[in-house]
């Protein structure tokens, strides 16, 4: 008898439940929406935010992700959280981010679209850390990536994953000292499993990224939830569009290219 791998039994049951319309693994809204793409790109949110923002990303960038939420701390020179400013030298935090790839990247093989043959990205999750010197901006990044396919509800964001790795490299954020909202990364990314595209398992690239802090321009320098918020992209003010929030909150976006 044949044996099944757990994830291509789970696929299989999954294209069974998944009505067509929900295959939509990078969340852009085709399931239903008969829209052409410009028309997409160009509907508005309550605030006036375009939504097509990531994809807009992948016309120079081979991955955007988006900080979804974050926790950090002061830390001290024996390595210690501290509430106390005076004693910090560095800033660590920890963060979950969601994101898209290009088809054709490491992080999107066309195996993997399994139930989304015609998409043109990957939804990819991150579980990330850094830390950064508040001396030099200089620090570290490490954590652990999925790709991420429907499984199912193809209403809600995809969460069987069909690809998973592993990331460490250098951050560098002290352009934010002279008041310019941008850090760099570089790094390698190693894929440990990939049982849809098998012949990546173990393959390790090296990839730059750019780090956009979101800022406002009003006077209270610090949006609201829900209100505009913009990148800096090559020296100007470019609105946070509504599918580069979390919660509503702007986020911070971070652009990667591989080597």
């Amino acid at each position: 008898m044949t044996k099944c791998s757990p994830i291509v039994l789970v696929l299989a049951l999954s294209l069974l439940v998944l009505p067509a319309a929900g295959y939509a693994d990078d969340r852009d809204g085709r399931g239903g929406d008969d829209r052409d793409r410009g028309e997409r790109s160009d509907a508005r949110g309550s605030r006036g935010g375009a939504l097509d923002g990531a994809h807009g990303v992948l016309r120079f960038a081979d991955a955007a992700l988006y900080e979804l939420s974050e926790n950090a701390c002061l830390v001290d020179k024996n390595g210690q959280c501290t509430p106390d400013p005076s004693q910090a030298v560095a800033r660590a935090a920890m963060s979950p981010l969601q994101g898209i790839a290009k088809v054709g990247t490491v992080l999107c093989p066309p195996a993997v679209l399994v139930t989304n043959p015609g998409a043109d990205s990957c939804t990819v999750t991150v579980s990330g850390s850094d830390s950064v010197s508040l001396v030099d901006g200089q620090g570290t990044l490490s954590g652990m990536f999925a790709v991420v396919i429907q499984l199912d509800n193809p209403v809600d964001s995809p969460e069987l994953p069909v690809m998973s790795g592993t990331f460490t490299g250098a951050i560098d954020f002290s352009p934010v000292f002279a008041g310019i909202p941008l850090g760099s990364a570089t790094g390698t990314l190693t894929v440990t499993s990939s049982p849809l595209a098998p012949e990546l398992t173990d393959t390790t690239v090296s990839f730059s990224g750019v780090f956009r802090n979101p800022f406002a321009t009003t006077v209270q320098r610090r949006p609201r939830r829900g209100e505009d918020a913009f990148y800096l992209v090559d020296g100007e003010p470019v609105l946070v569009k509504q599918d580069e929030r979390a919660a509503g909150w702007p986020t911070v976006r971070f652009e990667i290219t591989f080597k």
